[in-house]
């Protein structure tokens, strides 16, 4: 844009003028040369000494209009309207000081110039927001308020005298020219909340929040608009907002419909925030104050005791027999009695509170619908009914019209991780979870976050990737007994592919011990999973095969499939049985568990007469999961029994095999030989043979170089 280099003054000035932002930076410099305010006789561009720094919206309508033409007076005024009508034109030749016939022959230039759009046939918007934006900042602000006063004062005429009028445009320049205690505007803002609330709550909580900050505080029209306004919160999936602002509400809110529901919405979000004691108390206290307490809350403050560890104080029954109370209230108890019940491994009764969920769906509207497809789908999921599951999440997706949404307390997105986990789609599993929790941190919807991240970490342990799972699982501070127990399930595994065998035993023989003895038992089939995998590499088969009779005991009191699976699997291994092998290996099929399948076919690859079938299957599901630990282990079954296993070459400059690739990649990331064995079902000889061809193929001379050359490039693998 310049003949010449601009000097270090001129760099800052325009930096400055533009706060770095380079379309900004451009159009300060057009600005500043069309002005004449830049020398270019020199050497060096550089700013004359008179020259003033141009704003950035001066900038940006310089770049479109001449300053101080008609065009740019006409499109000042127009930048107050979200939507502009031309029944309008008159006010704005008034506001514009103008004539009707010059604001008119504007309006067709900005039109024809396509910087006005049409929205239909009377009405347009401006084609760019920044455009408008730069306009409305270039107004002074007691401009600004004249023009919106006008704006509704014209609007509430029309209102008055029938006519139709956007009450989002009215609250807009209501709100911009209003005082406190203006009665017209909190009733038009009120209004324009529940006019957004079905499709845009954000907008909605936006509008009653404005409302309440023109009400005296502490009156009870201030706690009902703040309510409102926690309301929508919690609807957009803002749970830590909507609780905070909740709060402050219930202080003043009489007892009532209002305040009921004000409440639950306060306990829901406490909820999903993982904030379960503060929830709990807020149900004390109001049950202490006299006031009367919903069936709903005392099954949600029964399941959160449970969730927190305070099983003995925990209750069911809470509709009483004949009692007849609202669909949506009776949807929430059952939903929490149910997730109660799947928490203490009473599985007929969490199986007869979702046939009622069913039983009451239809009947229900659409946001409750929601709310019961997710319990549902977490608990069909847990129960290990996988077809039901999926059945849940996508009557979920189709009803849910706002695709960024969570649901309540992540249950869907917790049940279709680890849905697509279970059935092989490991990829697709840890790119939904990526998503999932960017929005969780981000609106700290904390009560699942260490369930999916629990899923994730098993994914990259059994991928191999033992310091990414360990640093996923320490991320997370797990506020409830549920993944308290699946996050230690998950630490458990990452000491036992370290080597750390009786350090992990000892960790879930304490917690299977309490939990047989206390009653808590979501999670444990997958401790007894671990218990008997580690026993039998304490070579301890005994302890194995006793760990082995449990987890069979726990799949006898439900129709899990999941725990049916487990429990097969684990007397495989622990009794060295081929017909438990053979019976896994068809649920495995018939519900396309993957990782499950190919652990059922190692093990009678290992223990039958004909393993070469089933190794080879093993195999393949391994290396298409990229399990390489397990993929490993099974190669050297295959050779253990003389059966050739494929290898693999990596298309990479270094040429190494996938098995050199992932030691490699172990010994970047700080492992020992002893923990690469460990991660990889070898011997630490075998590391110590496989370091050797890595160190000849890649020119290296230590363990050192060799992460150093990967740290820098010179060696490519995925680490």
């Amino acid at each position: 844009m310049l003949s010449t280099s601009p000097n270090e003054d001129l760099v800052s000035i325009v930096e400055t003028a533009s706060n770095g932002n380079p379309f900004f930076a451009i159009e300060s410099t057009r600005l500043l040369l069309n002005s004449h305010r830049i020398d270019l006789s020199g050497s060096v561009a550089r700013l004359v000494d008179d020259a003033q720094l141009p704003h950035p919206e001066t900038a940006i309508i310089h770049r479109f209009f001449e300053i101080g033409s008609t065009d740019t007076s006409v499109a000042r005024v127009l930048s107050v309207f979200r939507r502009i009508s031309l029944r309008l034109l008159p006010l704005i030749a008034n506001l514009s000081n103008l004539s009707q016939n010059e604001v008119a022959a504007s309006f067709d230039r900005l039109v024809i110039a396509q910087i006005l759009i049409p929205l239909g046939k009377h009405e347009f918007q401006f084609a760019h927001s920044i455009l408008r934006d730069a306009l409305y900042d270039d107004i002074g602000p007691a401009e600004q308020r004249r023009f919106h006063r006008s704006i509704a004062d014209l609007l509430m005429d029309d209102r008055r005298r029938g006519l139709v009028v956007d009450i989002a445009e009215l609250a807009t320049h209501m709100v911009e020219s209003s005082d406190a205690g203006d009665d017209d505007c909190i009733q038009i803002l009120a209004e324009a909340g529940h006019a957004a609330g079905n499709t845009a709550p954000l907008v909605a909580a936006q509008w009653f929040g404005q409302a309440a900050s023109l009400v005296q505080e502490g009156t009870q029209q201030w706690a009902e608009l703040l309510a409102l306004q926690a309301r929508w919160l919690f609807i957009a999936s803002r749970p830590a907002e909507s609780a905070s602002i909740a709060m402050q509400a219930l202080k003043v809110l009489e007892a009532g419909p209002s305040r009921s529901r004000t409440l639950a919405d306060t306990v829901n979000c406490l909820y999903i925030s993982g904030k379960l004691n503060s929830a709990i108390s807020i149900i004390d206290e109001e049950e202490q104050s006299g006031r009367e307490v919903s069936v709903s809350l005392l099954a949600q403050r029964s399941h959160f005791l449970t969730n927190t560890g305070r099983i003995s104080e925990s209750s069911f029954a809470h509709v009483p027999p004949g009692a007849s109370i609202p669909i949506s209230e009776l949807s929430v108890v059952l939903s929490h009695d149910l997730l109660n019940s799947r928490l203490l491994v009473d599985h007929s009764v969490a199986e007869g509170h979702a046939r009622s969920l069913q039983e009451i769906k239809n009947g229900a509207n659409v946001r409750a619908k929601q709310a019961i497809s997710g319990t549902l789908a977490l608990a069909y999921n847990s129960l290990g009914d996988i077809s039901a599951s999926l059945a849940e999440i996508q009557e979920f997706e189709v009803l849910n019209e706002n695709k960024h949404t969570l649901s309540i307390g992540c249950q869907i997105e917790v049940a279709k991780t680890s849905l697509l986990a279970n059935t092989g789609k490991w990829d697709e599993a840890i790119a939904l979870a990526d998503d999932v929790l960017w929005y969780m941190d981000h609106y700290r919807t904390n009560i699942s976050e260490g369930l999916i991240k629990a899923v994730i970490a098993d994914l990259l342990l059994e991928r191999g990737d033992i310091r990414q799972a360990r640093e996923l699982l320490s991320s997370v501070n797990p506020p409830i007994q549920t993944m308290q127990f699946v996050l230690a399930n998950s630490f458990d595994k990452a000491t036992i592919r370290s080597g750390n065998y009786k350090e992990a035993r000892q960790s879930l023989e304490d917690r299977v011990t309490k939990s047989l003895q206390s009653g808590f038992g979501d999670s444990m089939i997958g401790a007894l999973d671990l218990l008997v995998e580690v026993c039998l590499l304490d070579n301890d088969s005994s302890a194995a095969q006793k760990w082995a009779g449990e987890a069979e005991a726990l799949a006898r009191v439900s129709h899990s499939i999941l725990r049916k699976i487990v429990a097969l699997l684990c007397r495989a291994e622990a009794f060295e049985s081929v017909d438990a092998a053979l019976q896994a290996i068809e649920i495995g099929k018939r519900h396309g568990l993957m990782l499950y399948l190919g652990r059922a076919h190692l093990i009678a690859g290992r223990f039958s007469d004909e393993p070469q079938v089933h190794l080879h299957a093993a195999f393949q599901i391994f290396e298409q999961l990229q399990a390489v630990p397990f993929k490993q282990k099974t190669a050297q079954h295959m050779r253990s029994r003389g059966i050739t296993a494929p290898r693999k070459h990596i298309d990479s400059d270094s040429g190494l095999t996938e098995s050199e690739t992932s030691i490699a990649g172990l010994v970047a990331q700080g492992f020992s030989n002893k923990e690469i064995a460990n991660a990889l079902h070898y011997s630490i000889k075998t590391v110590e043979v496989y370091l050797t061809r890595i160190y000849q193929k890649t020119n290296c001379r230590s363990r050192l170089d060799l992460a150093r050359a990967i740290s820098n490039g010179e060696v490519k693998i995925d680490v």
